[in-house]
């Protein structure tokens, strides 16, 4: 499965439907949880971690630029891009823990992730950037998830267009 989010201007895919979960577009996220202040990443993935020794769930979440370094505005961008990573895999949690039941499901392949021994990785895709993701990287685990990332021993990635490309997370658009 594929889709294209506007907001970031990429083409996210080419996704399994049992291992992929597009938090925005589902019915509870819209009527029930956005309206509360809740915010979202673009969506969960489960796909086999870097060593292929385990399963990892990524929450990933795409922007097409961010604010310049230290400035106020590339504050405000991790301090929301941050509750956005954060609240999605609390909702994912949620979901699994029965919250929802009735409302929502995640697909199929998530039944057993929340198992001990799985990965996860927060993702954030910045299309339009060069040169310091591994600095935005380390600033939004280091200084905006540090006590979730301590507690859960969570990774924080931030890739570039090409770099999610290679990633396999985008496509490159007009691919088949």
């Amino acid at each position: 499965m594929r889709f294209y989010e506007e907001g970031s201007d990429i083409l996210f895919g080419d996704f399994d439907d049992a291992s992929f979960f597009h938090i925005e577009q589902t019915a509870l996220y819209q009527k029930r949880l956005k309206s509360h202040g809740i915010n979202s990443a673009e969506y969960l993935l489960l796909r086999p971690s870097e060593s292929q020794n385990e399963i990892a769930l990524l929450v990933v979440e795409a922007k097409k630029t961010l604010a310049v370094r230290g400035s106020n505005e590339f504050h405000a961008n991790l301090t929301k891009i941050a509750s956005q990573l954060m609240d999605s895999l609390k909702l994912a949690i949620g979901i699994w823990l029965g919250s929802y039941e009735g409302i929502v499901e995640l697909p199929s392949n998530f039944d057993r992730f929340f198992e001990r021994g799985r990965k996860i990785t927060l993702i954030l895709i910045i299309k339009d950037r060069e040169g310091d993701m591994p600095k935005i990287a380390d600033t939004l685990k280091h200084q905006y998830l540090r006590n979730e990332s301590k507690l859960l021993g969570f990774d924080v990635k931030v890739y570039n267009e090409q770099q999610a490309i290679s990633a396999n997370l985008v496509v490159k658009e007009g691919a088949p």
